[in-house]
């Protein structure tokens, strides 16, 4: 199991993308001591500024695909609903409150977060983590 050593960069509410710890810490040091030419400009990098961090929404998703996230999320949430089901099916024969079901969505979509999170710091691939 290896933990990749990649951060999440934000500059306000703009996504600079994912990219190794070292290189976000320097070129963070770069934009702080840079000249002002190249200092961020109304919330926006001038020209010569930090080159190719900035990603789009498409990059992210691409990112997304890469990392396999967004299966994760499918298969999290399928799992959730064939289990709700089932518990919707069975309760009743083990004498099962009404309310399991709804308390057992509720804590799926409280553990949806956590679970794209692993998903996202843990690449999952055809041989394992």
């Amino acid at each position: 199991m290896q933990a990749t050593t990649e951060l999440l960069a934000m500059d306000g509410n703009r996504f600079l993308g994912v990219m190794p710890a070292r290189r976000f810490l320097n070129a963070a040091l770069a934009r702080h001591h840079a000249p002002a030419e190249t200092a961020p400009v109304g919330g926006r990098l001038a020209a010569g500024g930090i080159q190719g961090c900035v990603v789009e929404a498409r990059g992210l998703l691409a990112e997304l695909r890469r990392r396999n996230v967004l299966r994760a999320g499918v298969l999290y949430a399928g799992a959730v609903w064939a289990l709700a089901q089932g518990i919707a099916q069975l309760g009743p024969s083990f004498d099962a409150p009404d309310w399991t079901v709804r308390w057992f969505v509720i804590a799926a979509i409280i553990g949806f977060p956590f679970w794209i999170a692993f998903a996202w710091f843990y690449e999952f691939t055809p041989q394992g983590l």
